[in-house]
């Protein structure tokens, strides 16, 4: 029994086995069929391409016998140089593009700095402007003040002068009637004040004494 269900294990196994293979034959032949199946709609589309190719190349060689070119390839050599030709230019004008975009973009920062130079420049001007006219209406005040001090002065000025011209003509009209020890200068106005009131000291010193003289001799004459 043992050896029966062994070799009957053994089969199981080995048909299994068969089964997957077959299968995993099965799906290989599929999936050559599904690339026979490509590569013919592959080669179709070649064939079409190569149809529609071979028009494009009777109509170069239609072209090439219009032109100096002896055949199809000096013309498509041609061509290639001039696509090469123009990928050169194009490069080369982008280049040239960055360059000016470069060179823009210089130019606007210099014109922001310039533009930011002369809002400095036009604060600056402007609080000159302000300062000036500070300075302006502080010179005028001072220049008030010292007109004022002028015409104080000059008042003062002629008032001593008056005082002085006063002074001299009241020491004029006692110099005769005092006894001078020592010459007064006409430049001493004070000495020239001092004799004056002297002067008028003694004279209402003098008045008085007169008056009382007469009021007694009033009174006795009663």
């Amino acid at each position: 029994m043992f050896i029966k269900d062994d070799h009957i294990k053994q089969v199981t196994l080995k048909a299994v086995k068969q089964q997957e293979e077959r299968r995993e034959k099965e799906a290989a032949v599929q999936g050559l069929k599904e690339r026979r199946v490509q590569l013919v709609q592959k080669q179709q589309r070649l064939q079409q391409q190569v149809q529609r190719h071979g028009r494009y190349g009777e109509f170069l060689e239609e072209v090439v016998k219009m032109t100096k070119f002896e055949d199809t390839q000096s013309f498509m050599d041609h061509v290639e140089n001039l696509l090469h030709l123009r990928e050169q230019l194009s490069e080369k004008e982008k280049s040239a593009q960055k360059d000016v975009d470069n060179r823009k973009k210089a130019l606007q920062t210099l014109e922001d700095q310039h533009h930011l130079a002369s809002l400095h420049m036009n604060v600056q001007l402007s609080r000159l402007h302000r300062e000036l006219d500070e300075m302006c209406s502080e010179t005028l005040t001072w220049e008030s003040k010292w007109n004022h001090l002028l015409e104080a002065s000059a008042k003062k000025t002629l008032m001593l002068v008056q005082t002085k011209l006063v002074s001299l003509n009241l020491y004029e009209l006692i110099k005769d009637k005092i006894e001078e020890e020592e010459f007064v200068d006409l430049a001493e106005t004070e000495k020239q004040l001092d004799k004056v009131k002297m002067f008028v000291h003694d004279y209402s010193l003098a008045w008085r004494k007169l008056l009382r003289e007469q009021n007694g001799i009033k009174k006795a004459t009663k």
